[in-house]
């Protein structure tokens, strides 16, 4: 498996920056990426940190998929404008449908396809706003809170109209039968403070689909539902990609909305369509069509999410941590993302080490840690298979967003630490090998500027002084990797251990045959799953390192 992996990572066919023309990458790229599923084809157990070509990476991180919640603010505050209960429960279902093409497609077009999103180190912040005069502003907070396992938690709100949604969820990623599965647990549960209403809405699984194509696109199947608090439910089945020989669409889906003392067999609403393209709703109890709602329209409108400039945000802000990475998956330059993105995942290893050495541990910055959470699980109770103890034993507990922590805030939020472990009055030198977003940062380098925002009840909050690091370029560093880090000897052994691993399982098989799970990569998932993440990521550092060593020759 791992010489699979290296053949893949040295394919002839591969070029360090490759401009696509406007097309899907992932289509101009296909042979390499049928050669990148065939080295992960055979693992088992969670994708999620698999080294990806640039083409397949989002230049995105994970933190960011919340803002896709509320991506059309008046939307996701309509369920308050409305004094009928029925309605409001409609509102939070269109809300629901609409939103789905953007969470799964990460906001590209269906012809970009689907692309992984950077996975979030521990710490990492997303922290946006939608601004409207009508409306008021709607606000947005998303940590990574937990990294094994690794676990985002968001708040979405609207303080004029007291809406309300937050949750939390841990995702994992499996490769199985040509299709990639993205598995979900946690959950979401929206609320309506004037009508003291709640609603636990669905985080989906969905799989991704027509990969060996080149051309992706998700789809969700099965029965998912909306509980609330004042009586009524949703049944939502997704039915996309199932007979397709018989006339059926990829994206199809039916809903309906009942009171739950009346059952599903008498539907006040029903909703019939596709949720990437329009649906229709229809009033059973009229007996008409009502709306019919158009996705792709309403996703021509939207808002601007608005952030503040790079050089204002605080150093554990997603767009800023990320901010080399990002530039080089846009440019298609593996080198440079390979160096950006293990420059930061290094110190981020480093820094687990300190804590662990220190007897400390990581303390999120808007969200806290509960065993419980009365109305999600009053809410969960009512869904077929759900269980809210095995969900919040997968999850770590309950993570609930701490409104006393958000007011008191300042940046910096981290003020001893950067995410890649450089401290406070230390100096980072780091590159790019090409034009970089950034450049190199130095910690010493510092102002202060005020940001000004509302807290969780509207009122203005102090302005608060910002870190602001002065963004300046700097020459280039051919060697970036872990044998910068004064681990040469460790990598060395692993290079060695990994050929001796695979000569091994070789010679051990009937026929020759590697079988499909070493004991080398089950050590890895065990020790994945115990924390100890400088030895469970040997294999990839190796292999990480071993190409940039090509790169550096042939550059």
């Amino acid at each position: 498996m791992v010489f699979q992996t290296l053949r893949y990572l040295w394919s002839p066919t591969f070029s360090a920056a490759e401009p696509n023309n406007g097309e899907n990458p992932m289509v101009s790229n296909k042979s390499m990426l049928k050669d990148f599923l065939a080295s992960i084809a055979t693992m088992t157990g969670d994708l999620s940190n698999i080294t990806a070509p640039p083409f397949v990476l989002d230049p995105k991180s994970v933190v960011e998929i919340p803002a896709f919640w509320a991506e059309n603010p008046a939307l996701f505050v309509s369920p308050a404008l409305s004094e009928e209960p029925a309605e409001r429960a409609l509102a939070i279902l269109r809300s629901f449908l609409a939103g789905i093409k953007s969470q799964c497609y990460m906001g590209h077009s269906e012809e970009e396809g689907v692309k992984k999103p950077l996975n979030a180190f521990l710490g990492e912040l997303f922290l946006a706003q939608w601004e409207d005069k009508k409306l008021g502003n709607t606000y947005l907070v998303s940590e990574q809170v937990s990294h094994h396992p690794p676990i985002t938690a968001c708040r979405v709100w609207n303080p004029k109209h007291g809406v309300i949604a937050e949750g939390y969820n841990r995702q994992k990623i499996t490769f199985s039968m040509g299709s990639v599965r993205i598995g979900s647990t946690g959950f979401a549960l929206k609320s309506l403070e004037k009508y003291d209403e709640h609603y636990l809405l669905p985080l989906p699984d969905f799989k991704v689909k027509g990969v060996l194509s080149g051309a992706p696109y998700p789809e969700i199947g099965g029965d998912w539902y909306i509980p609330s608090t004042n009586g009524y439910m949703s049944k939502i089945t997704f039915t996309g990609g199932k007979g397709l020989l018989g006339g059926g669409k990829k994206h199809e889906f039916s809903a309906s909305l009942y009171k739950e003392n009346e059952g599903e067999s008498q539907p006040l609403y029903t909703i019939k369509g596709c949720w990437n393209t329009e649906f229709v709703i229809r009033d059973e109890r009229k007996g008409k069509d009502v709306e019919v709602f158009s996705v792709v329209e309403q996703l021509k409108h939207l808002p601007e999410l608005k952030l503040p400039p790079i050089e204002e945000m605080d150093p554990w802000e997603s767009r800023r941590a990320w901010a080399d990475t990002m530039a080089a998956i846009k440019r298609n330059d593996f080198r440079g993302t390979s160096q950006a993105k293990g420059f930061l995942e290094q110190g981020q290893r480093d820094m687990r080490k300190e804590e662990q050495k220190n007897g400390t541990k990581w303390q999120p910055v808007f969200f806290k840690n509960s065993n419980s959470h009365e109305i999600a699980q009053k809410l969960m109770a009512k869904l077929p298979g759900a269980d809210f103890e095995s969900t919040r034993n997968a999850t770590n507990g309950v993570w609930l967003f701490d409104p006393e922590a958000y007011d008191k805030a300042q940046k910096p939020f981290h003020p001893d630490v950067e995410p890649d472990n450089v401290k406070a009055g230390g100096e980072r030198r780091y590159s790019q090998v090409r034009e970089s977003s950034r450049g190199s940062i130095s910690s010493q380098s510092r102002t202060s500027r005020d940001f000004g925002r509302e807290n969780i009840n509207g009122t203005t909050a102090s302005r608060t002084s910002i870190d602001s690091r002065q963004f300046h370029d700097s020459d280039v560093e051919e060697n970036v990797g872990a044998k910068d880090h004064g681990r040469a000897g460790e990598i060395d052994a692993v290079e060695k251990d990994v050929g001796q691993q695979a000569k091994k399982d070789h010679n051990n098989v009937p026929g020759g045959r590697p079988e499909p799970a070493t004991h080398q990569l089950q050590r890895k998932e065990e020790q994945v799953e115990s924390g100890v993440e400088d030895l469970s990521l040997r294999e990839k550092v190796a292999v990480e390192d071993m190409l940039r060593d090509k790169y550096a020759s042939s550059s």
